[in-house]
Parts: structure tokens; sequence; C-alpha cells
């Protein structure tokens, strides 16, 4: 019982220790096969002592008073198998103390399908050393395009990533996602805090102005005198405003006209001047099923937006699922300010109270140089600059005589495309874009900090499945049962042999030969024990006796 205990408590043990851990990866033998010959061992040991001690019972039975002697083979039965463990309780009618040995002797038929369910098995990520896992990030931007002897470009990268986020459809908006190498298909980064670009959109239709008057000019409108002419206008003055104004006009109840105009002016909505604002006009079902299906009128609703572009520090947790690239948000810091730099023009900076739980130093400084900024502006002034019109050919796409990118193909797709990510058909659409453009630009600054900066390459936690062991204990319950069983088996038997001071014969069957020690008649009443003496099994008279 001894040893039994203590296999049961090394079984404890060893699960205790691989319980929600790697699959142990041993030469010889693996987990499964140690556990099934610990239990297999203990409980041989238990069901030893139990037997044993079913044994001695039958001594402890006759003793007491009278008994048939067809009881012997009743407990020496229940000392053997299953079988006779229920013919003994039943015959006890389980009020006995040998019951308690009787019951473990039928339980234990479950003792090994319990131990193997103990262990199960599932799979995890482990970090995997041998892996890569690295991620982009920026503290400055001060790269350039070509360069010209009037304006500074935007660098090719920046230019593609933003043509991406305006002209491609596809949800999974991969102008968004920065440079990452995750070798295993699964990493995690912690927290990083790097430069990005983000947009702020506000609806001006409250300061939208309109008028309608008669119309007096019929070149521009084919023949229409005397219909209404209405325009509709912001009051700020625009680059590309129609007598200083950004302005829409159109006859009423007629397909021509110019439904949606593109300019930048002073800023309507609270800015912090660091980029031109864009703003447009535009009446509400802007997108329609063919160029003719609807004719403007008075009573068409329009709406004005203004979206401003500007750098933030933004904090983040990123992960890799199955090559799934997600970044978690943390925090964004908007509080920048202007200095003067060496070269002309100025630098912005920010300077955000983190620490390294936002993934930065404290004191780190993010900015971006002043001829960069240039070009940024430059670039989101030339290509939102311009009208989409209607005439009696179709549309027609008019950007301003300044525009120096691709200015056309960005009013139509405002005009006439979907925007990824974004399902509205009115003048709301400029915020899906300058949000889509914000993305490009943030992934812009990332990724071209990755191959010209040393350090702006954050190192991850590259992420392997593994096997790994889960411990269901409450498997352990039956194999204890059966093992507090034998202990109670085993201990109220020495007591009660003890008690009436029985010799330890056990399972023995030399104290049955005293039936025919004094008197070897067929009735077998001797009473003395004979031990040593040498017997067979034979027939006597036509039926089977022990005999000498």
């Amino acid at each position: 019982m001894l040893l039994a205990t203590t296999l049961l408590i090394a079984i404890v043990v060893v699960l205790a220790k691989y319980n929600h851990q790697r699959q142990p990866a041993w030469k010889y033998v693996t987990l499964n096969s140690l556990i099934s010959w610990l239990s297999t061992v203990s409980k041989g040991c238990i069901l030893f002592c139990i037997s044993e001690g079913l044994g001695q019972q039958k001594w402890v039975w006759l003793s007491q008073k009278k008994r048939p002697l067809s009881n012997l083979r009743v407990f020496d039965s229940a000392s053997r198998g299953i079988y006779g463990s229920a013919e003994l309780i039943w015959h006890l009618r389980a009020r006995h103390f040998a019951v308690l040995g009787s019951l473990a002797l039928i339980l234990a038929l479950a003792f090994d399908p319990f131990t193997q369910n103990l262990i199960q098995y599932y799979s995890h990520l482990d970090i995997d050393s041998s892996q890569t896992a690295m991620l982009s990030n920026c503290s400055f931007y001060d790269s350039l395009g070509l360069p010209s002897h009037s304006v500074n470009f935007v660098e090719p990268e920046m230019k593609a990533n933003v043509y991406n986020a305006l002209f491609n459809s596809d949800s999974s908006q991969p102008w968004s996602t920065p440079q990452f190498t995750c070798s295993s298909g699964n990493c995690t980064w912690d927290p990083v805090a790097t430069l990005a670009m983000s947009a702020t959109c506000g609806n001006i239709t409250d300061k939208l102005i309109s008028f309608c008057a008669a119309n007096t000019n019929d070149t521009a409108f084919q023949g229409a005198e005397g219909a209404t002419n209405c325009t509709y206008y912001l009051p700020a003055k625009s680059k590309t405003s129609v007598n200083g104004n950004l302005t829409v006009s159109f006859l009423n109840n007629s397909i021509m006209g110019i439904p949606v105009a593109l300019g930048l002016s002073k800023a309507l909505l609270p800015s912090n001047g660091y980029i031109s604002p864009v703003q447009i006009i535009a009446p509400d079902s802007l997108l329609t099923n063919g160029l003719y299906s609807s004719r403007l009128s008075t009573t068409d609703k329009w709406q004005a937006f203004e979206c401003t572009l500007e750098p933030i520090v933004r904090s983040f947790r990123a992960t890799v699922t199955r090559g799934t690239y997600h970044e978690e948000t943390l925090g964004i810091w908007r509080n920048g300010s202007f200095a003067q730099t060496t070269r002309a023009g100025h630098y912005y900076t920010l300077q955000p109270p983190w620490g390294p739980e936002m993934g930065m130093e404290h004191n780190t400084t993010f900015w971006i140089d002043a001829m960069p900024t240039a070009a940024i502006d430059n670039f989101i002034s030339s290509l939102f600059a311009g009208h989409a019109k209607i005439d009696a050919s179709g549309y027609v796409f008019k950007p301003s005589p300044t525009s120096q990118y691709a200015t056309m193909d960005v009013l139509e797709a405002i005009a006439r495309s979907n925007i990824t990510g974004c399902a509205v058909k009115s003048a709301e659409k400029l915020r899906c874009a300058v949000e889509n453009i914000a993305s490009a630009m943030s992934k812009s600054f990332r990724d071209t900090a990755a191959s010209t900066q040393v350090g702006a390459n954050t190192t991850g936690k590259a992420m392997a499945s593994q096997t790994h062991v889960r411990i269901y204990w409450q498997w352990m319950a039956l194999p204890v049962v059966i093992w507090g069983l034998g202990v109670v088996t085993l201990v109220g038997t020495i007591w009660k042999s003890c008690r009436a001071g029985l010799p330890v014969w056990k399972n023995d069957v030399l104290p049955l030969l005293s039936i025919y020690e004094n008197d070897r008649d067929e009735d077998g009443k001797g009473d003395e024990i004979a031990y040593g003496q040498k017997v067979r099994l034979g027939e006597i008279n036509g039926r089977i006796r022990l005999s000498e």
C-alpha cells in the first residue's frame, strides 16, 4: 500500500508539472506511457492489498460464531475477481466491513480508462527563437521625391500608396499595412509608438451659401435662356474657385451643370494649419445608375465637407495571426508644434508624455522636416482641385490648371467610383478618401524609415504552434476512491484480526487441512492446524476429498 501511495503521488506530481506545458519530448517513453505504467503498478498494489484483506476477513468471519462452511468459498471468490466480489456484496446484503473491499475490486475495472482520460492535448503558440519577427516604425520623416526649382515632390512610395488608397477596391486595404516580417505566420510585438498621419473631417453644410437667378448665359447652358441658374459656394477664397469661391452651378431641371467641386481654402473648422484643408460641394446621391438617370433641381439636397490631414504619434500593439496583420490602437497624441529648422521653412514636432508602456522612451521627439511638409501640402492641394461636370456628351473632369498629379483620376473616383470602406453616395465620400490617404501616408512614413533609418525596425516574438498538455483532474477521482477503499480495507482488517487474536492466514489453504488432522473421516471434524503436511487431491469412496 505504501508503494501504491507513492506511485499515485508520483502521477499527481508529474501531471502537475506538465499541466498547460509543452508536451515533453522524451527519448524512450511518452507521457501517456509513463502514466500508464505508474497507474498499472499502483492499481496492482492496491488490488493485492484488498485481495489479501478479503482473504483474511473470512477467518474473522468464521471466528465470530458458527458459520456455514460454504461461506469460505464466497469470501475466497470475492478475493479473486469482480464476479466473486459482487456475490459477496449480495450475500452479506452490503452490511459488512468486507463490502468495502469488494466494492473497490469492482470499481477497479475503470481504473485504467480514468487515468487515460487524465491527459488531453491541444495546440498552443509558443515563442520560437529560430523564427524572425520585425515591424517597421518611424520617429522622423525627411524623405523627398524628385527635386524641382519651384516645388518639392513627394517620394514615389508615398505617391504610389496614396493612389492605391484612392483607386484600389481591395477590401483588405493593402495601402494601410506597413512592412513586417513574420516567418512563422504568427507573431506579437510589445507596444510600439510611431509617427503617423490622421484625418479630421467635418460637415460644413451649414456654411454653404446658395442663390438662384434667371439664366442669361445661353452659351453655357445650350440655349436654356430664362431657366433658373443656381449656385452653391463656400465663403472662403479658393485656388480652384469660380469667381473667387469654391462654387457649384447648375441649371434647374437639367442634366447639364457642374455636380461636384473640389478645392482648397482656409479652414472653416478648427485646424493645426499643417496641411491645407480639402473641401467638397456635391449633391446627395452622388453616384447614379447612369449618366442621365436623374436631373438636378432646386429641391435637391446639397452637402459640403471639409477634411484636414495632420501628423500624430500613435501607440499600438501589433499581432500577426495566420499571416494576417492587425493593430490595436493604445493611444494617439495630437498636440504638436512648429519649429524653425536650419533649412528653408519649418518642421513639425510632437513629444508625447509617454514611456515604455506605450512603446517609446521618455522624452522622445517625433518630427517631420520642412521640405517634406511642403511637398505633402502641394501633393494634397494638387490632387483635390477641380470640378466634375456633366454636359451633353457625359461626364467631364476638369482639374486645376496648376495640377501636377493624377487629379483627373481623383475627380473621377470621387464623382463616379466607390471608395474602399465607404458606401456613402454624398459629399461624405471625401471623408472616406482622406482617411484612406492618411493610412497610406502613415504606411509610407514607416516603410521609408525601415529602409533608411537605423533602429526603425522593432523586433517582436515569433510564435510557432506546439502541442501542449492539459490535465483534467476530475478523472483522478476514481483512482483516489479505490486507493481510499484499499487503505480502509487494509487498516480495518489488521485491526479486526488483532482484536480477535487471529494468525495472519489471509488466502493460505493450509488451515483447511485441520479438518482431516485428528479424525480422518469423511465428515472432516478435525480442529487442529497442520503446517507443512503434504496432501493431494484424490478420490475416496467415489467422492473428492483432500488426503495425505
